[in-house]
């Protein structure tokens, strides 16, 4: 299977900050990178700053180089809707 083993893909550190067009920060939430050659996809959990760092194989490794597609999901309520996120449009 890819990434099993001695011959997985390289990473790189990957981390950042996701904000909205209006420059405030995404408050919790998660961001996947999904790679557009590979079938591998890199993860993290948005902090309340909205910093994260991404995970592919190990805690923090980060993401194979190259083209990917941004997926944001930003938190739920406790009440399994958006949490303050519906305020913006996204960007």
């Amino acid at each position: 299977a890819t990434g099993c083993g001695p011959n997985r893909p390289t990473v790189v550190p990957v981390e950042g900050v996701v904000v909205f067009a209006d420059g405030e920060p995404v408050r919790g939430g998660q961001i996947e990178l999904e790679s557009v050659t590979q079938q591998i996809n890199a993860r993290g959990d948005i902090s309340a700053d909205g910093s994260f760092q991404l995970t592919t194989f190990r805690d923090g490794d980060g993401a194979v180089p190259g083209e990917h597609r941004v997926i944001v999901q930003p938190p739920l309520s406790v009440y399994g809707g958006l949490s303050g996120a519906e305020k913006h449009k996204p960007h």
